[in-house]
């Protein structure tokens, strides 16, 4: 069975999704609170939509887990939008969320390097860069005053850090392929 759309396409939408959602978002902070529930909201429901929506064209079914996370990820930005009080409640979540994220971006550079794909060190470097910022992200902003008034715009950094991950992740992969094919 042929995907729709190919994991690169998925892969750059993504990025293009989560930069534009990085760059709302630190602008949002600015504008105050009234915008910043409704960027929270749109943008994590359009991260939803795309993850769901780009797995179900590439594997045309509705039963896997990427789908089904990205329904989840979709409904809780609709709640978002719904339960606006909800925001600060979930800025105050955002420095662990980064932290578990850096572990896990982390965690999977070793396994991928050392268990799997030995001779791929430029994944490795990259993964391992952004896992460690994500790190660095989480714990300045639980640690230091100054980052916790700023955690929408650390929050926006991130994701704007993530959508270059993707890219270059995506790249790599494509170029690996090529030389595989020749």
């Amino acid at each position: 069975m042929k995907a729709v759309v190919s994991k690169k396409m998925v892969n750059v939408i993504n990025a293009i999704v989560f930069l534009i959602a990085g760059i709302l978002f630190c602008i949002s902070v600015s504008l105050g609170e009234t915008y910043l529930w409704l960027v929270l909201g749109i943008g994590v429901l359009l991260i939803g939509l795309i993850i769901a929506v780009g797995d179900f064209l590439q594997q045309k079914s509705l039963i896997t887990r990427t789908v089904i996370i990205g329904s989840l990820i979709t409904a809780f930005g609709i709640y978002l939008l719904v339960h606006h009080e909800l925001v600060a409640t979930v800025m105050g979540l955002i420095p662990y969320v980064l932290i578990v994220a850096g572990a896990c971006i982390f965690l999977d550079s070793f396994l991928l390097h050392f268990v799997r794909d030995k001779g791929n060190t430029k994944v490795f470097v990259l993964e391992f860069v952004v896992g460690i910022a994500c790190i660095v992200f989480g714990i300045l902003m639980l640690a230091v005053n100054g980052f916790k008034d700023d955690i929408g715009i650390v929050f926006g950094i991130f994701l704007i850090l993530y959508s270059v991950y993707i890219l270059f992740y995506t790249l790599l992969e494509d170029s690996k392929r090529k030389k595989g094919s020749k």
